[in-house]
This record gives C-alpha cells, sequence and structure tokens, in this order.
C-alpha cells in the first residue's frame, strides 16, 4: 500500500478530493455530488491517517504545533457552543494535506511534486476559464455573486500560492530552471486576481510574485525573511487594526490615493470583532456560522487572519503561526544554509550514478531564498552526498 505514495496519479487523485473546488459545495445543482465527494474524503482522510501511523510513524514538530493549533480551535468551538461539524471536516481535511506532503516527502519528493502540480495548475487553468466565460459571475452563494470554479474571487489565492509554489519547486528540481509550466501557473494566477479583480488578492499578488523573482536571481535582501515578514505583521495588527495610526498619514490615504480610513469599513468589522473577544478572552466565540457571524461583527470573517484567530479561539491559537514562523526564521538566520534537501536531492531520472558527483558554483555569501525548501521533512530521506557549505549556490546535478 506505501508504494501508492510514488505514483504521481494517486498524488495527483489525492489532491483532488482533498483540494475539491468549493463550486462542488456552493452550488445547489452539485450538492448530490458534493454529498458523494464528501464521504469519499473522509474515507481518504481515515486511510492516510491510517497509513501514516503505520508506515511513517514521526512527525515533524510544524505538524505538532498544528495538531495543537487545530484541537484548541475544536475544544473553543465545543465551549462556546459554536458550530463544529463543519469545524472537524475543515480540520481533518488541512491535518490529511498535511500528511500526504510528509509521507510524499519521505517516500517519493518526484511523485509528490508532480501528482500535486498536476492538480493544482489544473485547477488554476479551469478556474481561469470561468473567469473569462463569466465574467460578473458563475453562480449566486451566501449573497455574493462573483463565484467561479474555486469560489469566492477573493478565496482562489489560497490555492495559487501552493500551485505556484509546488509548480516552481518541480521545475528547479528536476530541470534547475523555470519551465514553461511553472511560468504560466504563475501568470494565469496573477491574471485571474487582476481579472476577477480583488484589491487584496491583487497586492497579496503582487508581492508574493515580487520576492519570488528576487529569490529565483538571487537578489532577495538578507534583512527580508520569516522574523521581518513576522515582525511587519505584528506592527500592522497593532498599529493599523488596534492603534488606527493609519489615521495619521490621511493626507497621503485620503488626499493622495483617495481612500476612506475605514478600509472600505473595515474598521467596524474590527471594533466589533474585538468586542466580542473582549467579552470571551480565553476561548473567544469559537467557530460560528457565516449568518451567526455578520449578526456578531458585520461580515462572515475579521478581515485580519490574526484578529480572526484572536475573537473567535482565543490567544492560545495566534502561537502556532508566531511559533512555526520564529522556529524558521531563527533556523534560516542562525543557518545559512539549512539543507535544502528536496532541491538537492537526485531525482530518478538522473540515475544513481550520479548520486555522488559534486557540483557547486562558488557565490558570494548569502542567505537562502528558497525557503520554501528548507529542511521539508526530508529525516527519512537518504541525504545526498554534495557537500554544502554557508554561502555555496547549489545547483543541481546535470
Amino acid at each position: 500500500m506505501k508504494k501508492l505514495m510514488n505514483q504521481r496519479w494517486f498524488i495527483a487523485l489525492v489532491f483532488m478530493v482533498l483540494y475539491k473546488p468549493a463550486m462542488f459545495s456552493q452550488m445547489p445543482a452539485l450538492h448530490t455530488f458534493d454529498t458523494i465527494s464528501n464521504v469519499f474524503k473522509v474515507m481518504v482522510i481515515a486511510v492516510l491517517g491510517v497509513w501514516f501511523v503505520y508506515f511513517y510513524q514521526k512527525v515533524s514538530l510544524f505538524f505538532v504545533g498544528i495538531v495543537f493549533f487545530e484541537v484548541w480551535r475544536v475544544l473553543a468551538t465545543i465551549y462556546c457552543g459554536g458550530n463544529y461539524t463543519s469545524l472537524f471536516i475543515a480540520i481533518l481535511n488541512a491535518l490529511a494535506i498535511c500528511l500526504v506532503v510528509e509521507m510524499g516527502l519521505k517516500t517519493d519528493p518526484d511523485a509528490l511534486l508532480d501528482g500535486a502540480s498536476f492538480t493544482l495548475g489544473l485547477f488554476v487553468l479551469i478556474n481561469f476559464a470561468t473567469v473569462l466565460l463569466f465574467p460578473q459571475g458563475m453562480y449566486e452563494f451566501n449573497t455574493f455573486t462573483q463565484n467561479y470554479f474555486l469560489g469566492y474571487r477573493n478565496n482562489s489565492i489560497m490555492l495559487f500560492f501552493p500551485a505556484i509554489i509546488f509548480s516552481i519547486v518541480r521545475s528547479l528540481r528536476k530541470y534547475n530552471k523555470l519551465t514553461l509550466s511553472s511560468f504560466v501557473i504563475t501568470a494565469v494566477s496573477f491574471a485571474t486576481v487582476i481579472l476577477a479583480f480583488s484589491a487584496t488578492s491583487v497586492i497579496g499578488m503582487t508581492v508574493f510574485t515580487l520576492f519570488l523573482l528576487l529569490a529565483l536571481i538571487n537578489k532577495m535582501p538578507n534583512f527580508l525573511n520569516i522574523i521581518t515578514y513576522l515582525a511587519i505583521n505584528i506592527a500592522y495588527f497593532f498599529g493599523v487594526i488596534i492603534l488606527r495610526l493609519q489615521e495619521a498619514f490621511a493626507f497621503i490615504i485620503v488626499d493622495m490615493l483617495g481612500r476612506d480610513l475605514t478600509f472600505t469599513g473595515r474598521t467596524k468589522i474590527w471594533d466589533s470583532a474585538l468586542a466580542a473577544f473582549a467579552k470571551s478572552p480565553v476561548f473567544g466565540v469559537g467557530e460560528i456560522e457565516n449568518q451567526a457571524s455578520r449578526d456578531l461583527i458585520g461580515a462572515t470573517h475579521a478581515h485580519n487572519y490574526y484578529l480572526d484567530l484572536l475573537y473567535k479561539s482565543g490567544p492560545a491559537v495566534l502561537t502556532r503561526p508566531l511559533r512555526s514562523g520564529s522556529m524558521m526564521g531563527f533556523k534560516g538566520f542562525f543557518d545559512p544554509f539549512p539543507h535544502p534537501e528536496i532541491l538537492t536531492l537526485p531525482h530518478k531520472s538522473q540515475g544513481r550514478r550520479k548520486q555522488n558527483r559534486q557540483d557547486r558554483v562558488a557565490s558570494p555569501p548569502h542567505r537562502p531564498q528558497h525557503t520554501f525548501c528548507n529542511n521539508a521533512g526530508m529525516e527519512g530521506q537518504q541525504r545526498s552526498s554534495i557537500e554544502i557549505h554557508p554561502g555555496d549556490m547549489v545547483r543541481i546535478p546535470e
């Protein structure tokens, strides 16, 4: 059974189930198919869990942190009498994605990258086609009309990022360059957020693409790392959401940019979410239905990730993104080249005879830019014999 993790088609099917497009859950005409797919999803999640316990057993510290995060959300929701039924499915789905990635990395990284890139890339292309065919939206759901294959226009970006990363890592690992497929997935993702226009998504995709390009050409400034990212997020949270320092820059935001200081009504939502948290500062209000959320804060979510976690599950859940980020950040800060195995381990097409070949290209000292590859759960894989020193730029053997 473990051999299935070596099969690209199996990985692709698993990702299709776990990343089921929102359209199937939101369109009434597809209700029967959605019910069947949910049953199949539960079966897949159960099988993955059993496989992991039986064949792999050891989990990464990041996975342990995610489990703690999700368990606390469940406990908070049960304590507050919230909607824990749908929460269970969402949590199991998230944990299953983490499991299949860990198992894939430990069993056959090439199969994982190929299968995941195929499915996520296919979904990106189909979603783009629906945006072109239905500019005003494909269907209506919860009063929102700009819904497409992957759901509401704002939410599709959550699949774009992993699709781009899987595709680019696959290209670098197998071909030591960006391939046409990775370029197409990135370009189509960018075009989608522009056509479906969501200002937040456009800004997020622009920043993501800019940093990605800087990393690929090895021009990422040393000060731009996970530590500064967390610092900026924390500063934004306290400065804008709590202290409302944007009012001091009204001459720029209002006079020059023509925007309002409420960020299109978000400040009222933030105030309501903070008030809800103040009434239950330990567990928050729990996960609640969309309508209950609208009644409580005026929106289905708090329009800020940290605030949404805070008011729904209390301050304990904030330890997950902060701890995970700080762990990655300090590791990268003190270890200038922390084992980018997923790029350096030879893939099958190279043959074992090249496994011990050294092919290093000297470059000025720098910090690793492919941070999404660092120490990616590869403890169980055979290490490459390529010797890596700080300041070396690794080239995949040809």
